[in-house]
């Protein structure tokens, strides 16, 4: 069991998301420290699933997934264990004389 007394399996990754310090328990080893990105109403973040999980909004995420997180969703995001970020993504804006092939 973890700290917060979930079961875990040997090898498992998670991602510890609460404020404050983490004190890992004997059977614990801290792989990565990651820092939040920043989203803004100009700015997204490309994600891609690296193994079907559950995402932080209770979505399920096939494997190869890939989808954008924008400040509608949250203003800040922490990678979580199974989300590979591919790039942040910049707002383009069409003029009246342009369009855009999707």
């Amino acid at each position: 069991k973890d700290v917060n007394g979930k079961q875990r399996r040997a090898g498992e990754q998670w991602l510890h998301q609460k404020v404050g310090a983490y004190m890992p328990g004997v059977d614990e080893e801290i792989v990565e420290t990651l820092n939040a990105y920043v989203l803004t109403d100009r700015k997204a973040l490309h994600l891609r699933a690296t193994r079907t999980f559950k995402d932080a909004s209770g979505t399920d995420r096939k494997a190869g997934e890939e989808w954008l997180i924008t400040l509608e969703h949250s203003p800040t995001h922490i990678p979580d264990v199974y989300e590979k970020v591919v790039g942040e993504v910049s707002l383009t804006t069409l003029s009246s004389r342009q369009y855009c092939v999707v």
